[in-house]
């Protein structure tokens, strides 16, 4: 019987400890104006190079909704990210991020997953003055995004530190490494830190913060 009972009080207890590993995005406000700028460089390793943008940010809206200790929740956010400076191997060359974004999941110990999300027939696409094109298509790749609480009050901030894994990305022939042909790998990988920062309507800095 005490094994019978055991079972029962686990049964009860698991689908309680699941929820609670569950966390949100968490505003002052209902509607928060996301903001996000470079802390650590952002990276993307490939098979044809290393690709280093000196300048990134993110931008965004997170829309929460009512909870019980009188904040704004989601589950959920999406920011598009935009980058400059960019070279791959000291080549400068323009990435593209027109009508992609990063979505980011529901928070599990502070820790996300990523997708790229894109209208149809976009992508996040890297060209140089080589005629070197790396093009990154929608896809939710390994990894994660370590989220971290910065600061008190209206100045709380949280720090986004990429880790993604298992890019996939094709290439041109006249990228580095290429030795004169084209193709496609599944080994890319992004590293890099931004910081965000929520505004209100009238642009002031409201609290964010990650539970």
């Amino acid at each position: 019987m005490a094994g019978v009972a055991l079972s029962a009080l686990l049964l009860l207890i698991g689908p309680i400890a699941s929820a609670a590993a569950a966390g949100s995005y968490d505003s002052e406000v209902e509607a928060t104006t996301l903001s996000g700028s470079k802390v650590k460089t952002l990276e993307l390793k490939t098979d044809v190079g290393t690709l280093k943008c000196s300048v990134s940010s993110f931008a965004g809206t997170q829309l929460g909704g009512f909870n019980e200790s009188g904040d704004f929740s989601t589950e959920a956010v999406s920011v598009h990210p935009t980058f400059s400076g960019c070279s791959l191997v000291g080549t400068p060359g323009t990435v593209t991020t027109t009508g992609c974004n990063y979505e980011v999941s529901e928070p599990n110990e502070l820790k996300a997953s990523t997708s790229i999300v894109c209208e149809a027939g976009k992508a996040i696409i890297y060209q140089d003055v080589e005629a070197c094109e790396i093009v990154i298509s929608p896809q939710t790749p390994a990894g994660q995004v370590s989220l971290t609480n910065v600061g008190l009050g209206k100045t709380r901030t949280v720090n986004w530190l990429l880790g993604l894994t298992g890019i996939a990305y094709t290439y041109t022939a006249s990228c580095p490494s290429a030795f004169g042909k084209g193709g496609s790998k599944t080994n890319g990988t992004v590293s890099g830190e931004e910081t965000i920062k929520g505004l209100n309507a009238l642009s002031e800095q409201v609290g964010i913060w990650v539970t």
